[in-house]
């Protein structure tokens, strides 16, 4: 009996086993034909992108810097949007060598920079001649300072550079021809040129005889002023210095006091005085011997005190 129960226990557990594999199987089977019978929905597609139109337009194809002499490996050609073409620029390398004349090259009006787009302002046209104008601000106008190694800053103004111009005049030669006097005429005015180099990529000191410079018209009448009155000298400020400041006027017989403002006279020290110890210097002779020592003087010793007196003793100047 016990032997039975057993064996029905066991195929009870088998075919309820069996019954679970085979009821998961039909499942999965369902569920996949139900999957497969479904129709996928359908995704709105994206409609394809409209062609954009371009417009080759001329560039640098390396950095150019001014007064180059320009060839056609000088430019090449980049696309750009047609509502995005800069005015007044090239098309085609063509467009700009089509009147070229090989004695009169073309050559650059300013820096440019690689596949910086090419504007007609910006190169001499052919046989055209190479011009400062060019780099002058709307406004502006350019003028000659003549100057020396001294006033010209030792030849290290370039251009690009803003200096400072100072005037020294004498302005009155018949009371006191010794007098001159110092002003600071025009502050951060930018360098165009130095005697005939115009290049702001200048890197090497110019020792020149005539440094051009950009002023309003206002400053070309104090500058013309100012060369016919005294002597002009420049001062060279730092890179990004623009600020003005305001400066009187300063005389040569101010030099002397703003020296000694400038620099303070030496502190004097007393000496110290000496003090008085009651003692004096005595000479002290034994034979050939002769020594000096400090002994206290009488009128410092309030009691008088016995001294014994010995044979060696030798008073000074003694035998």
């Amino acid at each position: 009996m016990r032997n039975n129960t057993l064996v029905m226990l066991g195929a009870s557990i088998a075919f309820g086993a069996l019954a679970v594999i085979l009821a998961r199987g039909w499942i999965n089977a369902a569920v996949e034909s139900e999957f497969e019978a479904t129709p996928l929905p359908a995704f709105p597609t994206q409609a394809p992108l409209p062609e954009l139109s371009t417009t080759p337009v001329l560039v640098a194809a390396h950095d150019i810097t001014f007064g180059e002499t320009l060839s056609r490996e000088s430019f090449t050609l980049a696309d750009y949007p047609d509502a995005s073409v800069p005015l007044e620029t090239y098309e085609s390398i063509e467009d700009l060598f089509e009147d070229a004349d090989p004695n009169n090259p073309l050559r650059a009006l300013a820096d440019i920079r690689a596949l910086e787009p090419i504007f007609t302002d910006r190169i001499s046209g052919p046989g055209a001649k190479l011009s400062l104008s060019h780099r002058i601000r709307e406004g502006y106008v350019a003028t000659g300072v003549a100057v020396d190694p001294i006033t010209g800053v030792g030849g290290h103004v370039v251009p690009g550079d803003l200096v400072d111009v100072m005037h020294i005049t004498q302005p009155d030669m018949k009371d006191k021809p010794e007098l001159f006097t110092t002003d600071i005429l025009l502050q951060a005015v930018r360098v165009l040129g130095v005697d005939q180099n115009a290049a702001e990529n200048t890197e090497e000191a110019i020792v020149a005889r005539t440094v051009t410079l950009e002023v309003d018209r206002r400053d070309l009448q104090i500058l013309a002023l100012g060369v016919e009155t005294g002597t002009l000298a420049l001062a060279l400020r730092g890179t990004g210095e623009t600020d003005f400041i305001t400066a009187p006027s300063l005389r040569s017989d101010q030099l002397k006091p703003a020296l000694k403002t400038a620099m303070p006279p030496p502190r004097r020290t007393k000496p110290k005085a000496k003090t008085d110890d009651g003692r004096t210097q005595v000479r002290i002779v034994r034979g050939d011997e002769v020594k000096s020592v400090r002994v206290r003087r009488a009128d410092t010793i309030q009691t008088a005190e016995a001294v014994p007196i010995t044979n060696d003793t030798v008073l000074a100047g003694g035998q």
